[in-house]
């Protein structure tokens, strides 16, 4: 979800909009991939996967996850309204 914190701050700051939009994607793109990989290790650890199976199920869930925080980034930035998110 769009932090409206974020589009308040960008108002006061000298970044640009671009960099603030990309540090969000960065950071949850980061979250996301540490939590795959400790379910992912957890699954290998306790014997429900390969090596291979792990790894394809890690590229799949990697780009499922990838395109959401895409997808949502987008649309949040569609549909943000200043009135609703003041602080």
């Amino acid at each position: 979800m769009f932090c409206p914190i974020l589009f308040l701050m960008y108002k006061t700051t000298p970044v640009k909009f671009k960099e603030i939009i990309f540090s969000k994607i960065i950071f949850c793109s980061i979250l996301s991939t540490i939590a795959i990989l400790t379910s992912i290790l957890t699954l290998i650890l306790l014997g429900y996967l390969t090596i291979f199976k792990a790894l394809i199920l890690f590229v799949i869930i990697f780009l499922f996850s990838e395109g959401t925080i895409m997808f949502s980034t987008k649309y949040n930035l569609n549909h943000f309204k200043i009135k609703n998110n003041a602080v």
